[in-house]
């Protein structure tokens, strides 16, 4: 009986998870895309240029790995499931 408890709330956690991870690694991808362009601009080329490119690293891994890959099929799965 507990594990029909458990098991959603299980899977309600890792979705909450996820999403928590790809907004954040979203957020600093973002930061650091920005301030590797501004850098850029001021004239510092090897740090602008290494700040952009993790910047993109980081957007791909947070918007594309995590939250098209990961997240999304998750939460229509598990709102597949209740309707």
């Amino acid at each position: 009986m507990r594990d029909l408890l458990y098991e959603p709330l299980a899977e309600l956690l890792s979705l909450v998870l996820y999403t928590i991870i790809a907004g954040v690694l979203t957020t600093v991808g973002f930061l650091s895309e920005q301030n590797g362009i501004q850098q850029l601009s001021t004239g510092h080329d090897v740090q602008g240029a290494f700040l952009a490119y993790m910047g993109v690293l980081l957007l791909y891994g947070g918007v594309y790995l995590l939250g098209y890959k990961t997240v999304l099929p998750k939460l229509r799965s598990s709102l597949g499931s209740t309707l």
